[in-house]
């Protein structure tokens, strides 16, 4: 009996390593696709359909990677439930691989913010002078000039 509690834990430890490895993995392939969007100027965003396609794949990737994670997060609870000690000297370096991580990733989103809230700026700015010009041209589009007189502006 003791020996097979003693397997069990043995092998609790054995995945809980395996499962922090896995994250850890995750956290890079997550830092990585970062990168990718903090390395897209936000005016290419605007003006390039491409980058904003590429953006929004990488987003959408990214979600995935996170969703993943939170998977992961969910297994590494649940093992460590059935681990009484602490975890191992190995556990230790990869909770702290993942620190540093989390640490890179957290400001490269402040990154990320800044750049969708500039292109989102952009674009708001480029809309609204495009409305504006549609306005303009439909005030005097379609009207028959007289040809003698002078002109008055009757929509304003």
């Amino acid at each position: 009996m003791v020996g097979t509690t003693t397997s069990n834990h043995a092998r609790a430890v054995i995945m809980l390593e395996t499962l922090y490895q896995e994250k850890l993995v995750l956290f890079q392939e997550l830092n990585k696709v970062t990168d990718e969007i903090v390395a897209l100027p936000c005016e290419k965003l605007v003006e390039d359909d491409d980058a904003l396609e590429k953006i929004q794949k990488s987003l959408e990737t990214r979600q995935d990677i996170m969703d993943k994670i939170e998977e992961v997060s969910l297994k590494i609870r649940d093992f460590s439930k059935e681990i009484s000690d602490p975890p191992g000297h190995s556990v230790l370096i990869l909770q702290k691989a993942l620190q540093e991580e989390i640490r890179k990733i957290q400001a490269q989103n402040k990154n990320v913010e800044g750049t969708v809230k500039k292109s989102l700026v952009e674009l708001r700015q480029r809309t609204k002078k495009a409305q504006d010009g549609r306005q303009t041209n439909r005030a005097y589009a379609g009207r028959i000039t007289d040809s003698e007189g002078s002109f008055i502006d009757k929509r304003r």
